[in-house]
């Protein structure tokens, strides 16, 4: 994945909504208790299927997203959600205000923090939530155990979530890591990300 971040970059061309979610996977592997999982969307307008795809992020138990869309309101969303489910009930109402109807969400696994020691393949979609009145709260019961399996529901932004979700994708380590920079506070963290979502968005 880190090659395919590197000839991003090379190529300096306009990039779309999944090539997003590679360079916002990279620009915030440093931050080890930050953890990242890609995020997709299925929703229909005019008889029409679209889809989309963000990363979304956690950071000491606030969610949020980086992204690229043509619409402001279906990209970055801040680290201010207490669940993975309060963004997509979010991104469901901003879904709702440009004319779409929201049918699937599709959370992924999480996204390692090495990605130039790791070979292993990314998992888009390792569970499918369908929305509406009759599904929404079974859908969340199934995301409770979905975050709980890898540890992503661990208050104040652990570090066992992240060595959780390593094992969980029988990934190895190697002896070359991407470096780590000294962060402590929680604002620092978040003056990192929005950042991160400057750069992600360019």
């Amino acid at each position: 994945m880190g090659e395919i971040y590197e000839r991003l970059l090379a190529l300096s061309l306009p990039i779309q909504c999944v090539e997003a979610v590679f360079i916002a996977s990279i620009l915030t592997a440093p931050f080890k208790d930050v953890q990242r999982l890609p995020l997709s969307f299925e929703s229909k307008c005019e008889g029409h299927l679209y889809k989309h795809i963000v990363l979304a992020v956690c950071c000491e138990g606030k969610w949020g997203s980086l992204g690229i869309s043509r619409r402001g309101t279906l990209m970055d969303k801040p680290l201010s959600f207490l669940s993975l489910w309060a963004l997509i009930e979010e991104f469901e109402s901003s879904y709702q205000a440009v004319g779409h109807s929201l049918t699937l969400v599709a959370p992924g696994a999480p996204m390692p923090h090495d990605f130039y020691s790791v070979d292993m393949p990314i998992l888009w979609k390792a569970l499918r939530l369908r929305l509406g009145s009759k599904q929404s709260t079974l859908s969340k019961l199934d995301l409770e155990k979905f975050l709980q399996s890898y540890a992503l529901d661990v208050p104040n932004g652990t570090n066992k979530s992240s060595q959780h979700a390593r094992k969980r994708s029988n990934s190895h380590a190697g002896n070359v890591s991407t470096p780590s920079p000294v962060i402590t506070s929680a604002s620092h963290k978040a003056a990192a990300l929005r950042s991160a979502i400057a750069a992600a968005s360019l």
